[in-house]
C-alpha cells in the first residue's frame, strides 16, 4: 500500500511529469522493477496507483529522485521542488499545499450545491405560483358550476310542466355541466401529481446535499428558511388535495400491541421519552437518522461524526430503559464501501439503497416489526405512515432535547 494518500498526487504533479521524463531516458535495464508499469504508460495522466507508487520509489530513492531534479523545470511548483530537493521542514511545505488544495476542493463543491439549490428553489417558487392559480381557477370554476347547476335545477322545475323536448334540452345542458366538472376534478389531479413529484425531487436534493457532505467533508448546509416554509405549504397542499375522496387508511399489522402517551405528555417534549425509558415492556424504536441528527446539529448534521454521535446517544438511551429495547437507526443510501445493514455498539444502523429513501425504510420497518413500535421522526409523511402502521411516533425534537439535557 502506498505511503501517499491520493490528494497529493495533484500537489505534486510536475514531480511526477519530471520523474516520468527521467525515467523514459534511462536505457531499460537501467529502470527500476517497480517503475516498469510508470514507463509503460504512454501519454496522458499516469493512473492515481501508478503515481502514488512512482511518488513512494521517489521518496526512497535518492539516485532517481536526483534524476528527476535534471528534469524538473523553473516553473515547477514550490511543493514538487521541496520534495524533490529536501530541503528542512520540506514536508510541511508539501503538506501546506495538500491542505490549500483540498480547501480549494471544498469551497468548489460547496459554491455547487448552493448553485444547484438555488434552482431548485427557483423551480419551486414557480411551481408554487403554478399551483396558486391552478387553485384558484379550480375555486372560481366550482363557483360557476354550482351557481349553473342550481340555474339548471330551477330551470327543470319550471319546465317539467312545458313541453318535453324543452326539458331533454336542459338536461342535456346539465350533463354537459357535470362533464366540464369532471374535467376540473382531473384537473385536480394533475396538480397533486405535479406536488407529489416536486416534493420527491426535494428529498432527492436534500440526500445529494448530505451524500456529497459525507464523501468530501463538506458541512451540509440546510435550505433556505424560505425554501423550506415553501415545502411545507406543498405538503399541505398535497395533503389537503388527497384528503378529497382518500380511502380509508390500512389497518395496523395483526397482532401490533399499541403504545399510547399518557395525558398531557406530548410527542415533541423530552417528558414523552423519559416517559418511554419507564415502560416495563419491550419495545422496538425505529429512529430516521439524519432527522435526529438535524436537530441535534443543523450545520453539521450530514457528517460522519454526527452518525457516531446519535449511535452512542441511542446506545444510552437504549441502556436506560427499564425493559428491552431494539433500536433500528435508518440513514439515507450508504456511501461507497459501507454495508446496507450493520450493528454498531448493539444499534441495528440500516443505509437505504441508492435509489430509495430512508422514509421509506423507516416506514417498511415500522410495518413489519412485531410488538409494540416507537418511530421517531419529525417529517410528516413518516409520522403519518408510522401511526398508520399502528406505532407510537415522538418527534426527534423530543429525543434531541432529551440527549441534550
Amino acid at each position: 500500500m502506498s505511503r501517499f494518500p491520493a490528494e497529493i498526487v495533484p500537489v505534486l504533479g510536475d514531480a511526477v511529469d519530471a520523474a516520468r521524463t527521467a525515467l523514459r531516458r534511462l536505457e531499460a535495464d537501467e529502470v527500476p522493477v517497480s517503475m516498469r508499469k510508470v514507463v509503460a504508460s504512454a501519454g496522458g495522466r499516469l493512473a492515481p496507483p501508478i503515481a502514488r507508487s512512482l511518488l513512494d520509489e521517489l521518496d526512497t530513492n535518492d539516485w532517481l529522485r536526483d534524476k528527476t531534479l535534471a528534469e524538473v523545470g523553473d516553473g515547477a511548483s514550490e511543493a514538487s521542488s521541496a520534495f524533490l530537493l529536501r530541503p528542512d521542514g520540506w514536508w510541511r511545505v508539501v503538506a501546506a499545499a495538500v491542505a490549500a488544495a483540498a480547501e480549494a476542493s471544498a469551497t468548489s463543491g460547496v459554491a455547487s450545491s448552493e448553485r444547484r439549490t438555488s434552482e431548485l428553489e427557483a423551480r419551486l417558487g414557480g411551481a408554487n405560483d403554478r399551483i396558486e392559480a391552478l387553485r384558484l381557477q379550480l375555486s372560481e370554476s366550482q363557483a360557476t358550476i354550482d351557481s349553473r347547476l342550481a340555474d339548471a335545477r330551477n330551470a327543470i322545475k319550471e319546465l317539467r310542466q312545458s313541453e318535453g323536448e324543452e326539458v331533454r334540452r336542459v338536461e342535456l345542458e346539465l350533463n354537459d355541466l357535470r362533464s366540464r366538472f369532471a374535467q376540473e376534478q382531473d384537473a385536480r389531479i394533475e396538480v397533486e401529481r405535479l406536488v407529489a413529484d416536486l416534493r420527491a425531487r426535494l428529498k432527492r436534493q436534500r440526500r445529494n446535499r448530505a451524500s456529497d457532505a459525507r464523501e468530501g467533508n463538506v458541512k451540509a448546509r440546510s435550505f433556505h428558511s424560505e425554501a423550506v416554509e415553501m415545502a411545507k405549504t406543498l405538503d399541505a397542499m398535497a395533503e389537503a388535495v388527497r384528503r378529497v375522496g382518500a380511502e380509508p387508511p390500512p389497518t395496523a399489522p395483526q397482532g401490533r400491541v399499541g403504545i399510547t402517551l399518557p395525558a398531557g405528555v406530548r410527542p415533541d417534549e423530552p417528558a414523552a421519552v423519559e416517559w418511554l425509558l419507564t415502560m416495563s415492556s419491550p419495545f422496538t424504536l425505529i429512529v430516521d437518522g439524519y432527522n435526529l441528527a438535524f436537530h441535534l446539529d443543523s450545520k453539521d448534521f450530514a457528517a460522519g461524526r454526527a452518525r457516531t454521535r446519535v449511535i452512542q446517544d441511542l446506545g444510552r438511551l437504549a441502556r436506560q430503559a427499564h425493559s428491552s429495547v431494539r433500536v433500528d437507526l435508518v440513514f439515507d443510501s450508504a456511501v461507497t464501501g459501507e454495508r446496507e445493514s450493520e450493528q454498531v455498539a448493539g444499534i441495528n444502523v440500516h443505509f437505504a439503497e441508492a435509489d430509495r429513501l430512508a422514509d421509506d425504510e423507516v416506514l417498511h420497518l415500522a410495518h413489519v416489526a412485531s410488538g409494540a413500535v416507537v418511530v421517531v421522526s419529525s417529517d410528516r409523511e413518516v409520522r403519518d405512515g408510522a401511526e398508520e402502521a399502528g406505532a407510537l411516533v415522538l418527534w426527534s425534537e423530543a429525543v434531541a432535547a432529551w440527549i441534550q439535557a
